[in-house]
């Protein structure tokens, strides 16, 4: 986790010119929460708190899950079955300045995990070989802002996207088969990161 939080807050370099957009939700949305109905200072329903604390918030009069507590605030969606070979997951990150700088997913499977951390850098971590990818830079400064993220997991392959722009692609997941997700990151009751829009597709 440290050095998820070391990388995030690494400043930008120049980049190159961005890919092209492809990504392509999945085909049956099997989670999806927008905090809505969540009450207030509470773990959502469909959530499980796995480390930390994390509870529904409101940022802007919209609800919110709020990474409140904890070096390592880890949740897990409900999901009542494995993704399978291929699935996406999308939700909405806003990391205040101060704060952990983003959220990192977990693939899963099993006890055995990767993940992947979204913030100004992209990068994996558990993997043979650990990968980076820049949030680019002519698309503004990554902190005080609401971002769109949102992953596919397709042929063995994962490509990691942020407002749009293919941030990361790692080619090769070295035979790991990941069949479910949980989020997480650095708690902060003064300035936490928060989520909102979270679906989840197989397919």
């Amino acid at each position: 986790m440290v050095s998820l939080v070391v990388a995030l807050a690494v400043s930008v370099a120049a980049q190159p010119r961005r890919p092209p957009n492809d990504f392509v939700p999945g085909a049956r949305v099997v989670f999806q929460d927008d905090f809505r109905a969540g009450e207030i200072g509470s773990v959502p329903a469909k959530w499980k708190l796995l480390t930390g604390h994390a509870a529904v918030s409101e940022l802007g009069g919209e609800r919110v899950l709020a990474l409140q507590e904890g070096r390592d605030v880890k949740f897990a969606p409900k999901l009542g079955g494995d993704l399978g070979d291929a699935f996406t997951v999308e939700l909405d990150v806003y990391p205040p300045e101060g704060s952990f700088g983003g959220v990192i997913v977990y693939l899963v499977s099993g006890d055995d995990e990767r993940q992947l951390a979204f913030g100004q850098l992209v990068l994996t971590n558990g993997l043979e070989h650990e990968l980076s990818g820049w949030y680019p830079v002519e698309a503004g400064t990554f902190t005080d802002r609401w971002h769109h993220v949102a992953l596919s997991v397709k042929d063995g392959k994962v490509k990691c996207y942020e407002d749009q722009h293919l941030v990361l692609t790692v080619p090769d997941l070295s035979g790991f088969k990941p069949r479910s997700v949980s989020f997480g990151g650095g708690g902060n009751p003064d300035t936490p990161v928060v989520i909102k829009n979270v679906k989840i597709a197989s397919g």
